[in-house]
């Protein structure tokens, strides 16, 4: 029998630890929080995807196949191997992290917790966690094995991984942030965010002429980054809690409100994301639709503190929109981002220097 070495021949290895930022909702398949392999994997296929840009999406299928490996047409094995492991400390179910309340004007007018709103599902609406989690401060580590014919796009996906990326439960969210530091800088050279905007950034009005409904370039607008920054604090939970208010009062402001009188149709809050509780759309799926956010929260850490950001990465939403009613999807995050860019600060200039 014949055994294909050509795989495991000129390989390069790429080492890092990773440090949990803000809690990580990253477990098995009864919830209990430990290390894994299979989301890293997915998140490196994910920030790859990125790195090719506009391509028609059967050649995309086609290279990501040839590289992660797939089962479409001809099977075939993944090139890459990635390991996460280490142990970790994990926090119990009925816990509670107090990153402050808000009222919600959306919720009878109580004072909500501020942890339930972002992370409702892992979080009870009481703030208790209904599963378990890693804890902020824990530090394990990731192995990235690869042909060395890749090295670039590979080096890439870590990039915008690094800068942009989350890990579990509702991580676009702000939950599951992480840092994520390389063994040997020498050994693989990630680009920063300057870099990273320059080699994969596009104007927002060029992604939505497209027909694409997924994301495929960072976006830009008339030159500056959908990056801004919301907040800094001394704790992670500080940072969350600077999340939860400023994207509470995202949600609520008047142009993305629910009608008052109640509604079944699509409305523009729905464009931020879905399911929405209470305003399900049956075209959409009802209560067992799911649409992930564009709009994501990140935290990451500068010196001794958090920071907190909102990162768009536009493209055209994958449901039927109802534009004669709404209005043009592009119009539509375009105020989006002139509310941010008013109520949070546009990250431009030295972008190194505000987020790691």
């Amino acid at each position: 029998m014949k055994i294909n070495v050509s795989r495991l021949s000129k390989r390069k290895k790429a080492k890092f630890s990773i440090e949990v930022l803000t809690p990580m909702f990253l477990g098995d398949a009864s919830g209990d929080a430990e290390v894994r392999t299979p989301p890293f994997r997915n998140a490196l296929r994910y920030w790859w995807r990125i790195t090719q840009g506009d391509i028609p999406w059967e050649q995309l299928l086609e290279r990501e196949q040839k590289l992660f490996g797939g089962v479409t047409g001809k099977a075939c094995r993944s090139l890459v191997d990635v390991i996460a492991s280490g142990k970790v400390k994990t926090g119990n179910v009925n816990e509670k992290d107090n990153i402050g309340q808000k009222l919600n004007t959306e919720a009878n007018n109580r004072n909500v917790p501020l942890s339930a709103y972002l992370g409702m599902g892992p979080v009870h609406f009481t703030g208790a966690y209904t599963k378990t989690r890693i804890l902020p401060g824990e530090i394990f580590q990731l192995s990235v094995s690869f042909p060395e014919s890749h090295l670039q796009e590979i080096s890439d996906a870590l990039s915008l991984f690094k800068a942009f990326g989350g890990l579990g439960a509702r991580s676009r969210n702000g939950w599951g942030s992480l840092a994520l530091h390389p063994a040997d800088p020498e050994e693989i050279k990630l680009l920063g965010i300057t870099e990273l905007f320059s080699k994969f950034g596009k104007e927002i009005n060029q992604i939505f002429s497209t027909d694409k409904k997924y994301p495929f370039r960072l976006g830009i607008s008339e030159g500056k980054p959908l990056l801004w920054e919301a907040g800094r604090g001394a704790t992670w939970k500080e940072a969350m809690e600077t999340a939860g208010e400023k994207y509470m009062d995202l949600r609520q402001q008047d142009a993305l409100a629910f009608p008052k009188n109640g509604s079944k149709n699509i409305e523009k809050r729905h464009i931020l994301g879905y399911p929405v509780t209470n305003h399900p759309i049956q075209t959409w799926g009802g209560n067992n639709g799911r649409m992930p956010s564009q709009l994501r929260i990140l935290v990451r850490k500068e010196s001794n503190q958090y920071v907190t950001f909102f990162f768009h990465l536009p493209h055209k939403i994958p449901k039927k929109w109802d534009e004669k009613r709404l209005g043009n999807e592009l119009e539509l995050w375009k105020h989006i981002h002139n509310y941010l860019d008013s109520n949070c600060k546009r990250v431009t200039g030295d972008l190194e220097r505000t987020i790691k």
